[in-house]
């Protein structure tokens, strides 16, 4: 099987044309866009701006949906995710589009292909910012006190789940073969290449590296943190038979950065800067 990956596009329209382009020449089997689809808004959702971020953010995944109905006409499956700097109030609009048929958008959810499971975890662990919609702690332990809680964050739609990024993971591995299943998971791994940021401090998932080490999925495809493989020095890495994959971002420069991953007994990746 032949998949495309990229991540955290963060609205720039042109690097969506560009992936598709791409896809339309490379023929894979499968699309898969690993979160933050729309544009980023102020530093922490600052509040007065909260409301126009939302609008930006609706009218822009509107305008993408339609660039993904054109692509539908290559019959190549595309999925996606959304990310933490994606409002989820705007949710609707790539559930309508799951239900008409243009993506498979895989909150909590599988799409089956080449009797491979790919399944879709949008949530992080928490972060410093204020936007909490796509947040979770990684369990029930001790809360890092440096780090903006849950209750001092906002969200754009309430919630009552007090699930956890490991409690998630559990119920969503129920009866799986993870030798034919693909995660597509916006945060990291913990302590690994993929989630080092400027500083060199590692700040990914504790939950998300314990399910892999536990679990050994075939692979798993991660974004979140834009500078890990230009910090790291690495873009994948593996867990004894999991290979793990974060492309990074440069959107800002207008670069597409993508992978180009072939299963065939084993998985080999090429990554790609355009």
């Amino acid at each position: 099987m032949k998949i495309l990956y990229t991540t955290d596009l963060h609205g720039n329209e042109l690097l969506f044309q560009r992936c598709l382009e791409i896809a339309r020449k490379e023929k894979p089997d499968v699309v898969l866009i690993g979160g933050d689809l729309a544009p980023k808004g102020p530093f922490g959702g600052i509040t007065k701006n909260v409301q126009e971020t939302i609008d930006t953010q609706r009218l822009f995944l509107e305008k993408l949906i339609h660039h993904f109905k054109i692509f539908n006409n290559t019959k190549i499956p595309l999925c996606c995710i959304m990310g933490n700097d994606d409002y989820r109030i705007n949710e609707g609009i790539l559930e309508r589009a799951h239900q008409e048929g243009i993506i498979h958008y895989l909150h909590n959810k599988a799409f089956t292909i080449n009797n491979y499971n790919i399944i879709g975890y949008p949530f992080v662990n928490i972060t410093p910012f204020r936007l909490k919609d796509w947040e979770k702690y990684d369990n029930h332990g001790p809360r890092n006190p440096f780090i903006l809680p849950l209750n001092r964050g906002f969200r754009t739609i309430e919630s009552s789940d007090d699930a956890t990024i490991k409690d998630d993971l559990q119920k969503l591995a129920i009866k799986k073969d993870m030798k034919k299943t693909i995660w597509l998971m916006h945060a990291p791994p913990f302590l690994t290449p993929l989630d080092m940021i400027h500083n060199h401090s590692h700040v990914g998932s504790k939950a998300i590296r314990a399910f892999i080490e536990e679990h050994q999925p075939l692979l798993t495809l991660h974004g979140h943190i834009h500078e890990a493989p230009q910090v790291s020095g690495e873009w994948k890495t593996t867990f004894e038979t999991t290979t793990c994959i974060n492309p990074g971002s440069n959107y800002m420069e207008n670069q597409l950065r993508y992978v180009i991953i072939t299963i065939d007994k084993t998985v080999s990746a090429e990554l790609f800067v355009v």
